[in-house]
């Protein structure tokens, strides 16, 4: 690695225990990829929860998606003082071409999804077409030491759990959501390699 490559940490985290086969595929890809880019590479379990405040944990409990949204924040926040710069990886993705992954210029940056969902539904239930949502996504994220944006989305994700209203939280409320909504009015950095 050249002396100008920021020293970097990839991580990913699923619960303990048994894991589908098609998981470990995708994890193995993603330790394959940290591996050629000669990363640090690092997957964690529950210990992903443990930082997480206790009025945000006992307000989503039994929600792992919103509440690894902050939690990846959190640990991305506490690896960054012994590395230059943090990747994250959700668990279910796949690395099928690891020359194509590229992470944008900037000290931070997303993912791009596709979310797919019925259009039209005949009367009688069927779908008739799909439309095709371009979000921001937590899914892949990336933060520098010294980038002016997570401290900023960490506060986010809190103060929006704090007003919101325990049984009208959607899963992606403070990910893809709050992401692409901030991105209609800033023009956050993403890459599209990871889709």
């Amino acid at each position: 690695m050249s002396s100008l490559e920021p020293l970097t940490l990839l991580i990913q985290s699923y619960p303990e225990g048994p894991r589908p086969l098609w998981i470990d595929e995708c994890l193995e890809s993603v330790r394959g990829l940290a591996a050629q880019l000669e990363w640090d590479y690092r997957l964690l379990g529950d210990e992903l929860f443990e930082p997480l405040p206790s009025w945000f944990a006992q307000k989503l409990v039994g929600r792992g998606p919103i509440l690894s949204d902050l939690g990846r924040l959190l640990a991305m926040k506490s690896a960054l003082v012994h590395y230059d710069r943090v990747v994250w990886l959700d668990a279910d993705v796949l690395i099928f071409n690891p020359m194509a992954f590229q992470l944008t210029t900037k000290t931070f940056g997303f993912g791009r999804e596709r979310w797919v969902q019925p259009k039209k539904t005949s009367s009688h239930g069927r779908i008739m077409s799909w439309k095709v949502h371009r979000n921001l996504c937590n899914a892949l994220c990336f933060f520098e030491r010294d980038n002016p944006f997570l401290d900023f989305y960490i506060d986010s994700c809190q103060s929006i759990i704090r007003r919101a209203d325990a049984s009208h939280i959607a899963p992606q409320m403070i990910g893809p959501k709050l992401l692409t909504a901030l991105h209609s009015i800033v023009d956050l950095p993403y890459t599209e390699s990871i889709g």
